[in-house]
């Protein structure tokens, strides 16, 4: 009798283990998604649009918010160590901005499977609240410096966006209208630059120019190279808007970014031109899913 009765406890115990190693193999085998939001809050958000950018950069930030959900119920909240969170380079003077950005970081890893249920449950009122404080705060702005997006890419970019481990899937989405312009970062070396706005030669030069993408390459022409490695990040550039009397700054654009994006050895990068939310938040999952 004691002796079934220990037989049956070690089953037991044998049981429980199996069970437990179970559960930490299948936490292993998801891809853990590090999805970083870098917001351009230069003048792009103030301009006449219908409807206006920040509504369309708000449904569609709401829109990546879900596919984060969406990703966490797949996996399970006790296997989820997903992390989402909202980035604005250069920093904006207001007090209140410290707090906004700690609410727009999200990092499921750190919390246990109690608050990452509660989580799950109030992010969409976490995110619709605070992006509209961001950017109530950005549109008051004195003076609209330009957003210094290459400077990030230059010094920030690894570091905020970058998680070296073979099961985490890093996702930049940077929403900007595609003109890339800083009051305090303008340098040309030959064709390179690092930036390019509607007036500026370097994008004049190819708009009535039906051969303009063998110039474009044979001029050498691009934003300023960086040594960064970026093979480990997957991008999609959002919102790009072209001047509206200049519709073919959209390719242009796009040539420029993408060239830039390859020599830092971006592998997979998509680009979205600035629509209604309900034609391009499809678009946008369906890159998602994609990457």
């Amino acid at each position: 009798m004691i002796k079934s009765l220990i037989l049956i406890f070690v089953i037991v115990l044998f049981a429980l283990s199996c069970t437990e190693n179970k559960k930490n193999e299948n936490a292993d085998e998801y891809k853990q998604l590090n999805l970083t939001i870098l917001l351009d809050l230069s003048d792009r958000i103030v301009q006449k649009n219908q409807p206006t950018q920040i509504e369309k950069d708000i449904k569609s930030i709401m829109a990546v918010v879900q596919f984060f959900k969406n990703q966490i119920a797949e996996k399970g909240t006790y296997n989820s160590n997903d992390k989402i969170r909202v980035l604005f380079y250069p920093q904006i003077s207001d007090s209140k901005i410290p707090e906004i950005a700690q609410n727009l970081n999200i990092d499921l890893e750190k919390l246990s499977t109690r608050s990452k249920k509660q989580i799950f449950t109030e992010i969409d009122t976490i995110f619709s609240k605070n992006l509209l404080q961001l950017y109530r705060i950005a549109t008051t702005q004195s003076v609209f410096k330009g957003s210094d997006l290459y400077n990030f890419f230059k010094y920030r970019v690894e570091d905020d966006c970058i998680i070296k481990d073979k099961n985490t899937k890093n996702i930049l989405l940077v929403y900007t209208d595609g003109y890339l312009f800083s009051a305090n970062q303008q340098i040309s070396d030959s064709n390179r630059y690092t930036f390019i706005a509607p007036r500026s030669k370097h994008i004049s030069i190819f708009r009535n120019n039906p051969n303009w993408e063998n110039e474009f390459v044979e001029g050498n022409y691009g934003f300023l190279s960086v040594d960064k490695d970026l093979s480990n990040l997957k991008i999609i550039m959002l919102e790009f808007a072209p001047i509206e009397e200049y519709p073919r700054d959209f390719e242009i654009l796009r040539k420029y970014w993408e060239k830039w994006l390859t020599e830092m050895k971006v592998e997979n990068v998509k680009f979205l031109k600035s629509d209604l939310p309900s034609t391009n938040n499809s678009i946008l999952e369906k890159y998602l899913q994609e990457l």
